[in-house]
């Protein structure tokens, strides 16, 4: 198993990341996370650095997180509307999305679309397959 630690100078809980390569019956991803919490990182080329990836982009809500064995990135179609004078995005209700898990002791993935109907989704899962992968730079920006 590869792993890239990350030291950050002042910082006392470094982010530990993880980039991995998946495919399956139609979802190819690259994701780049954070081992103990799931947040997401995007590459910055020009600085060559990690960065938080934004939750909210656009319409849809993205958001990485660690349960158990499990790596899941949770993607939410929303809307956008103003609260106390900020922009928020709040999720549509009934959920539209899906959840795509990594198994992070086998790498072995699973996507679920929603909506959902009784409970169970109503698109059949999708599987795949994903190897670690190296990163190419050695810094994070916690911006």
């Amino acid at each position: 198993m590869l792993l890239l630690a990350v030291v950050i100078s002042g910082c006392s809980s470094a982010p530990s990341l993880m980039r991995l390569e998946c495919t399956g019956e139609s979802v190819h991803r690259a994701p780049v996370f954070d081992r103990q919490t799931g947040q997401l990182y995007h590459h910055v080329q020009p600085d060559d650095v990690y960065t938080p990836q934004p939750v909210d982009r656009f319409s849809v809500k993205t958001k990485g997180r660690i349960t158990g064995n499990s790596f899941v990135i949770e993607t939410r179609v929303g809307e956008w509307s103003k609260k106390d004078g900020k922009r928020v995005l709040t999720e549509l209700n009934p959920p539209v999305g899906s959840d795509f898990y990594v198994d992070l002791t086998t790498l072995k993935t699973t996507t679920n679309s929603l909506p959902m109907k009784n409970g169970k989704p109503v698109f059949a899962p999708k599987f795949g397959q994903c190897k670690m992968i190296p990163l190419a730079t050695h810094s994070v920006n916690e911006k």
